[in-house]
């Protein structure tokens, strides 16, 4: 049975701005990383088994619950690999470090990074499947979602290894791997680099695509009427008020948000058009 009720969302400032979540910082080995390679170590022979049986996602899913840092929706995590090196994961992140001798690697499996680094840091490399980008200093987010990876340099320099050969990279640059080489760069983006801030940016976006951008933020499954998916957002949101941001649709947009019920499972939201 799904049942209907509209919803009542307490007013915040949607322009709210936070800062780091305050996650505490983590040494380079974790706890709870060793615990989840022990127990896939003792348990391989069964996983083996129970994925030829097609019952268990052997592909990315799996990788991100065994990665060294992971965060889940809505959460931020920052993790100290050094005194001269910060990472910070947004949502539904999973990495993976290694120390080599050519420095420090970092595999991002899925999401989003940002590294910091000070004077004196080692060479870090940021590895996806689309390529590498080698930095030693400066503030860089690399972003991997749907099979694709952009990186956004903030400030210092970075050498960017992909299909399209080597290039370096200046502050204030923007570069999706894999693409031609002779291409002009981009500027940074910066609706792809304000969640760092805790923001969510959105200049003339459909609504269908801003609802995408929240889904990755908000626990609860949101789905919207065909008859609003062109509708433009603009503005600057929190994401710790993701109710905040529905309060805003539905006060300003011809829009409402209703709580949609159901028998099992958790409630979703559905923006739908009036009338």
């Amino acid at each position: 049975m799904i049942k209907f009720r509209s919803a009542s969302f307490p007013v915040a400032p949607a322009s709210r701005e936070i800062g780091r979540a305050p996650s505490p910082s983590v040494p380079l080995a974790s706890a709870d990383s060793a615990s989840r390679r022990r127990f896939v170590r003792q348990m391989g022979m069964l996983g083996v088994a129970v994925a030829s049986a097609g019952l268990v996602d052997h592909g990315t899913a799996w990788r991100r619950w065994i990665a060294d840092y992971r965060t889940d929706i809505g959460q931020r995590r920052e993790v100290v690999l050094d005194a001269h090196t910060r990472l910070l994961l947004n949502t539904r992140t999973a990495i993976n470090v290694a120390d080599r001798e050519d420095g420090r690697h970092v595999r991002l499996l899925s999401g989003e990074l940002l590294v910091q680094q000070t004077p004196g840091a080692r060479p870090l490399v940021v590895e996806t499947a689309e390529g590498r980008i080698r930095s030693q200093d400066g503030r860089l987010v690399v972003r991997r979602l749907e099979l694709s990876t952009t990186l956004n340099l903030l400030n210092g320099q970075a050498q960017v290894f992909d299909a399209g050969g080597e290039r370096s990279l200046q502050a204030a640059r923007r570069v999706v791997l894999g693409t031609d080489s002779q291409a002009p760069l981009q500027p940074v983006q910066e609706a792809e680099v304000a969640w760092i801030n805790g923001q969510i940016v959105a200049d003339h976006m459909k609504l269908a695509d801003f609802i995408d951008e929240l889904q990755r933020y908000s626990p609860e499954r949101l789905r919207y009427d065909t008859r609003v998916a062109n509708l433009q957002v603009s503005g600057r949101f929190s994401l710790a008020d993701v109710k905040g941001v529905f309060h805003w649709l539905s006060s300003t947009l011809p829009l409402r948000v209703d709580v949609v019920e159901h028998r099992w499972g958790s409630p979703s939201l559905l923006i739908r058009a009036l009338g």
